[in-house]
């Protein structure tokens, strides 16, 4: 498929328990050109987040250079779902789907290009509080 003759995500991406994650462009921070836009065949809202889709990479021959593809962001995403899971393991898949959207930098809303945005580390590490009544650590 020739670069850019896609437009709108399609299968396995657009099935309603898949975290679809769309490439944003890290220099510009918007949707890139080589990734697919939103909505589902039926509407639904895809991609769910986005993240980095273009790395600087080292090939034989070619030495250090740009590349790019939601093969970069995907995997992003899925390694920062694990370390959240891993902080709460008693979390169901989709309760995990859902905490990572809510997370996102443009939760509640949400565009075609970028979802609900990127996913942010600190809605899952706020400090942890002091509760002097109950004389113990809560957190939120």
């Amino acid at each position: 498929m020739e670069h850019g003759s896609w437009k709108y995500i399609g299968a396995p991406a657009d099935a309603d328990s898949v975290l679809s994650v769309g490439g944003i462009n890290p220099w510009t921070g918007l949707h890139t050109s080589f990734s697919s836009y939103g909505p589902t065949a039926d509407h639904r809202l895809k991609p769910n987040l986005s993240a980095f889709g273009h790395v600087m990479g080292y090939s034989p021959g070619i030495g250090v250079h740009e590349t790019q593809g939601t093969s970069f962001s995907s995997p992003l995403v899925a390694g920062f779902a694990a370390c959240v899971w891993q902080s709460d393991t008693t979390l169901t898949n989709m309760e995990l789907f859902k905490k990572l959207e809510e997370s996102a930098n443009l939760h509640p809303y949400f565009d075609y290009a970028h979802g609900y945005g990127v996913p942010q580390a600190t809605y899952f590490t706020e400090p942890v509080k002091w509760d002097r009544g109950k004389r113990n650590f809560y957190t939120r």
